[in-house]
């Protein structure tokens, strides 16, 4: 999916350790059968891993997935647990290549809220900043508004929340009228269950109003 909807961002919501299994990291995926690949998600699914490692932890490694191969070029730890990795990603039977990079915020616990809202404001900015710059690496004459993909573990909860103020914020700075009740909604026209408990609703209105204090819009 990354590769045939050209995706040149991707945000994980998601560990990569397990605080069931004295938070050891989730061990590297080395498979290149589908079958290994879904027997070890479900196998971290069983033991409370919130996410999987699907790309390489050191630079100048590679992993590969069937027609696809993985390399890390650089990597840099942000403030908190927050990482910024950029990969090369390259289609083995055509030996096209596509720069991809990948954000990850792991400070947010399953079902939960992102634990400190000035953080995670900061993440969303930063995913912005990296959403402008992969622009860059579009080729010229291809679609230059590439979609982002946000995932966490079940896709629903921490997504839907990170999706809603991506899209919030975007509409305050250009002055579109914001109604969160009405965004949720449509949310969940497209994926049901998005934005999962009433904590996780609050906190969409309370990093509005922090944005809206620092920004002195209220």
């Amino acid at each position: 999916m990354v590769w045939q909807c050209d995706v040149y961002v991707i945000v994980m919501l998601a560990d990569t350790t397990s605080s069931n299994n004295g938070g050891h990291q989730t061990p590297l995926l080395n498979t290149k059968s589908v079958n290994a690949l879904r027997s070890h998600v479900s196998h971290s699914s069983m033991n409370g891993y919130s996410g999987f490692t699907y790309w390489p932890q050191q630079d100048a490694a590679t992993l590969e997935f069937g027609e696809y191969k993985i390399t890390r070029q650089v990597s840099k730890l942000s403030a908190g647990r927050q990482s910024i990795t950029k990969l090369d990603v390259m289609h083995l039977p055509t030996s096209q290549q596509r720069s991809i990079w990948h954000l990850q915020y792991s400070d947010w616990a399953d079902h939960g809220c992102p634990r400190d809202v000035a953080s995670f404001l900061s993440f969303l900015e930063e995913m912005d900043m990296v959403r402008r710059h992969a622009v860059s690496d579009v080729p010229v004459g291809k679609n230059r508004n590439t979609p982002v993909l946000v995932h966490c573990g079940a896709g629903v909860g921490r997504t839907g929340v990170t999706v809603a103020c991506d899209v919030l914020l975007t509409s305050l700075d250009h002055n579109v009228v914001v109604d969160v009740p009405k965004l949720i909604t449509h949310l969940r026209q497209q994926r049901m269950l998005m934005v999962q408990t009433v904590a996780q609703y609050r906190s969409i209105y309370a990093l509005l109003l922090a944005y809206l204090g620092r920004s002195r819009l209220i």
